[in-house]
């Protein structure tokens, strides 16, 4: 069981170094990632441990795609 946290603590880390590599603000990216773990981590929620989603879940879950897509998709100048 430790020797897969601390798996699962070196691939995070792995994946937030990979993160600051981008040619965008380190800070967009990260929140970007945000916005799709808190949507997939829904849907996780519902096809694996067969809980369905309220609509609170749903309302949140939107709110933070929103905001990401709002972050990731401005216009660049």
């Amino acid at each position: 069981m430790a020797v897969a946290a601390g798996r699962a603590v070196a691939r995070a880390v792995r994946v937030a170094a990979d993160l600051t590599l981008h040619d965008t603000a380190a800070g967009r990216i990260y929140a970007a990632y945000g916005g799709v773990y808190i949507g997939v981590a829904i849907v996780w929620l519902w096809a694996v441990d067969r809980i369905r989603p309220t609509a609170w879940d749903v309302a949140g879950a939107a709110i933070a795609l929103i905001g990401m897509s709002v972050i990731a998709f401005q216009p660049r100048v």
